[in-house]
């Protein structure tokens, strides 16, 4: 990961800001505007701020689910990650046909893991230049 996060976290929290001033912090775009800023943080390894992001958006689609189950995950609560990812499996399967097995959990983590293995691994590498 690079600085450049921190451009699009200065960028997104003004757009958000300009919705709130419009007193529309609940619209389809500021719902987006909280996604982008959790995902960032998530790529930044911090948890907590992706979490106060999504405390903040309507839990409207299954990406809201499956952003909490990454941010559980990463933040190695492994049951509160297992229920966000059956509640994502769950939306998901209401627009999509059912397939929802243990095998397709483990790869999930698997993939957290190795997410969150790149992201300490580019922390240290910033910390060092």
């Amino acid at each position: 990961m690079n600085r450049r996060e921190d451009e699009a976290i200065k960028i997104l929290k003004k757009a958000m800001k300009k919705k709130k001033a419009q007193k529309k912090p609940n619209s389809n775009e500021a719902n987006e505007i909280g996604f982008l800023l959790a995902e960032l943080y998530i790529y930044k390894g911090d948890v907590q701020k992706a979490s106060k992001c999504l405390a903040k958006v309507e839990a409207s689609d299954a990406k809201f689910s499956l952003y909490k189950a990454i941010i559980s995950m990463m933040d190695q609560k492994e049951q509160e990650a297992i229920q966000h990812w059956e509640t994502f499996k769950e939306i998901q399967n209401q627009t999509i046909s059912p397939s929802f097995n243990e095998e397709e959990f483990t790869e999930f983590k698997n993939a957290v893991y190795l997410l969150k293995q790149d992201i300490d691994a580019a922390a240290t590498q910033l910390k060092k230049q």
